[in-house]
């Protein structure tokens, strides 16, 4: 397997013998790679792509100081709420499950612990770029509603894990606790 693998799909779960989030990671060939994530990455990159969607929002930079969280939590929430309403519906016979895609490879999928996160903005994506030191392992190219899930869904493995992460962002912190809206 030649890294770096250029990312079609992800999946994160919690890995309670090693302590550690792992970041399964294929590329469209259905090459396999393994990221482990500790806890203090995983808070660093929760707290770092927090910033970084707040910082690249043009609604939440144009918003006024103190709403800018509000607006952030809002278009968080926006993204949440599109994923479940997606899921919730039917798929027609046409359209591919993750089985069906999923091809299954012989050997092992390599894993590996990262210790860096590269973070690349641009103007309809974020790119991701994990290494293990100076060895790059995988490029995920991520849209903004995507990186929300991804964010989303690291919080929720980071809570399964029952680390106490603090956040930096007072909009992460803020998306932790239940919301009803009228």
């Amino acid at each position: 397997m030649t890294l770096p693998i250029t990312v079609s799909k992800l999946s994160l779960v919690y890995n309670p013998g090693e302590d550690r989030i792992a970041l399964g990671v294929r590329d469209a060939d259905g090459e396999r790679v393994i990221l482990l994530l500790t806890r203090r990455m995983t808070g660093r990159l929760i707290n770092g792509l927090g910033a970084i969607l707040k910082r690249s929002s043009p609604t939440v930079t144009s918003a006024p100081e103190e709403l800018r969280n509000d607006v952030i939590l809002m278009e968080h929430q926006q993204a949440l709420q599109e994923e479940q309403e997606r899921q919730a519906k039917p798929r027609t016979s046409a359209e591919p499950s993750d089985d069906d895609t999923a091809e299954a490879h012989e050997s092992q999928p390599q894993i590996a612990l990262v210790s860096d996160i590269d973070v690349s903005t641009h103007r309809t994506h974020f790119e991701l770029k994990f290494r293990a030191g100076e060895r790059p392992l995988a490029i995920a190219e991520i849209s903004r509603r995507a990186m929300h899930l991804f964010v989303d869904a690291l919080t929720k493995r980071a809570q399964e894990a029952d680390w106490t992460l603090s956040y930096s962002e007072d909009w992460l912190a803020e998306d932790q606790s239940s919301w009803v809206l009228n």
